[in-house]
């Protein structure tokens, strides 16, 4: 009988030292997230089920079973079935960011920029550096991107996606994600996302200098359809030219990779981004034998031009004439130049000959005017075209000189 009753009193010992420690953590638990700001029992409730925990752990005769019903986990119990939630409800991220001031409307780069993105992916992952850049690359930003969906609004990812793409899912804009890493951005330990600047993103798009100066592309024109966003960056680039000199399709299309056919739809859905305009070259007058030099050299491009309303000299003077390609106006605004030349230093390219890309070379064969046109003659180049007036339905009739 000895050993039972000592067997007994060891074993109410040892509950008792349990239900204090369990005690102690429960009170340790409310406290933390009181601190925290999380749900928790009321205090003065808290303070109650503690008080009569503590009473019976000093008498542990009349500790009950922590099978029964009113147990000492009670407290517990009660606190994951009926929690009592502040008056003060915490706002979520993604309202933080839809009630955040002064968001970006437009992103600034540049024309050489952006026909990279378009002849790297189609821009559909460029254009989520675009925006992202407009986020969180701004002044007095680090580019830096939380994708922790419990962290800092003004550094959230994903608030910023799904409010400027709604019409895509989280599942795919996590894959334009990592297709773009490495490219676009990079992740570090923490998974956060670490924006690319314009130097190092030229360099993985395999631009060797960047040309023309910088264009203020509106973002909903990017967050749109795909058509309506390559557009636009099309668009960015003929703005950054600087003038509407004629430019041929092939060239656009060895630039952004769009093909000819795709530029016309794309220009006809997206009529207000792009404004085109046919031109044409007066050769001289015709005659037998120019008329079959001309045939010769420009093949289905050639035709006879009447002057009806005597422009060029007498009334109804036929003239040799051929089609230029054609000239691109866009509507978006020029920005400053910003670090182009610190960019281009650090590219480390060398300025040499020709400048820039193949529209380049072509700009100095046309020129805005006759004065312009004969100081280019006399500089050396053998055929320069300058324009000699508009005509009807968009079309401008350009003049030649030779050396």
């Amino acid at each position: 009988m000895r050993t039972i009753a000592s067997f007994s009193a060891s074993v109410n010992s040892a509950s008792a030292s349990l239900l204090t420690a369990n005690v102690r953590l429960l009170t340790m638990r409310a406290e933390s997230q009181q601190s925290q700001g999380r749900i928790c029992l009321p205090d003065g409730e808290l303070r109650q089920h503690v008080g009569n925990d503590v009473l019976a752990g000093r008498s542990a005769e009349n500790q009950p079973s922590p099978t029964e019903s009113g147990g000492w986990l009670s407290p517990l119990r009660q606190a994951i079935t009926n929690p009592v939630r502040d008056s003060i409800q915490a706002e979520t991220v993604a309202e933080k960011w839809a009630k955040s001031p002064a968001r970006p409307t437009d992103i600034t780069t540049f024309g050489t920029i952006a026909t990279a993105i378009l002849k790297h992916d189609g821009g559909t992952v460029g254009r989520l550096w675009l925006v992202l850049r407009a986020n969180f690359a701004g002044e007095g930003q680090s580019g830096m991107v939380s994708t922790d969906p419990q962290g800092d609004e003004s550094h959230s990812l994903w608030p910023s996606l799904t409010e400027n793409f709604p019409q895509y899912s989280k599942r795919y804009l996590s894959d334009l994600l990592n297709r773009g890493e490495g490219i676009y951005w990079q992740r570090d330990a923490f998974g956060r996302l670490w924006l690319h600047g314009v130097t190092k993103l030229a360099g993985q798009l395999g631009v060797q200098r960047l040309q023309g100066s910088r264009v203020i592309i509106p973002l909903a024109d990017l967050t749109g359809k795909l058509t309506k966003m390559r557009t636009s960056l099309q668009a960015a680039f003929h703005v950054s030219r600087g003038n509407d000199s004629p430019i041929s399709r092939a060239t656009l299309r060895d630039l952004t990779g769009i093909s000819e056919r795709s530029q016309r739809e794309q220009e006809q859905e997206n009529s207000r981004l792009i404004d085109s305009k046919r031109n044409y070259r007066l050769d001289g007058v015709a005659n037998p034998v120019s008329a079959e030099n001309h045939s010769f050299r420009y093949q289905q491009n050639s035709f006879h031009f009447t002057d009806k309303r005597g422009m060029q000299g007498e009334q109804g003077v036929i003239h040799l004439a051929h089609q230029l390609p054609n000239s691109y106006t866009a509507r978006y605004a020029r920005a400053s130049r910003g670090r182009k030349r610190k960019i281009n230093r650090q590219l480390n390219r060398v300025n040499q000959g020709a400048r820039g890309t193949e529209w380049q070379q072509i700009e100095p064969v046309f020129c805005n005017d006759g004065a312009t046109a004969v100081q280019q003659v006399n500089r050396g180049n053998k055929e320069v075209a300058y324009p000699a007036y508009d005509a009807h339905h968009g079309t401008r009739i350009w003049l030649t000189l030779r050396s």
